[in-house]
């Protein structure tokens, strides 16, 4: 067997075994390519072109790693954060391991990794689409504090299951209305708290003007 230096590194030019035969080829690949166009600092580095003609490229401005600050930049040469999502019509997609059947996709908020503390979460359940904002306690169970309803375009805070369009499972504080209140729209009423009087008063105000006390 016979040995050549490539790149610094000695392969046998004419491998008898399995040894260096993927080695060599793969190192060699690599080592042939070049930048496809002048690299910026901070551009990450990925495979381009195409199959049958790959170099190394970057997107200058548009994959961008700030080792400074630490930063992660789609669309950005400057993020402001650890990751940053930058440009119109630019999002951050999570999406489920199955259409098929009911699935599950989570983001959280917390900090550390520890199984209880401060966390919190907001959960896409795939089948009904509904989206739960979630807390876990100190003993690590997690409970819903408002859902979203895909399907019937229902919110329901302290419940699961809202069967109207807003549906609160507890109480719900209410404030003043400004001096000069604007009417709520044709078939709608607002409610608030008149506090001109010496006792407050809760008020209904309706499309019209007509505003009525409430007992």
């Amino acid at each position: 067997m016979s040995w050549e230096t490539y790149s610094g590194l000695l392969l046998p030019s004419s491998p008898t075994g399995d040894a260096g035969i993927n080695l060599k080829n793969d190192l060699k690949s690599l080592a042939d390519r070049s930048l496809a166009t002048t690299a910026v600092p901070g551009s990450v580095l990925f495979v381009g072109g195409s199959s049958s003609a790959p170099v190394i490229a970057d997107d200058a401005g548009v994959f961008t790693w700030d080792s400074s600050n630490n930063r992660l930049g789609l669309g950005t040469a400057s993020p402001l954060e650890q990751l940053q999502v930058h440009g119109n019509g630019k999002a951050l997609l999570m999406g489920t391991a199955s259409t098929v059947a009911e699935s599950e996709t989570y983001i959280y908020f917390g900090t550390g990794l520890a199984t209880t503390g401060q966390w919190q979460r907001i959960r896409y359940r795939y089948g009904s689409s509904d989206l739960f904002f979630e807390r876990k306690d100190n003993s690590g169970v997690w409970s819903t504090i408002m859902t979203l309803d895909w399907q019937k375009s229902f919110v329901g805070i302290g419940t699961t299951t809202p069967v109207t369009t807003l549906e609160v499972a507890g109480p719900v504080t209410v404030g003043e209305q400004p001096p000069t209140p604007a009417n709520p729209p044709a078939g709608r009423a607002s409610i608030y708290v008149d506090n001109t009087g010496a006792t407050p008063v809760l008020k209904v105000r309706f499309a019209d003007g007509t505003v009525k006390t409430i007992v």
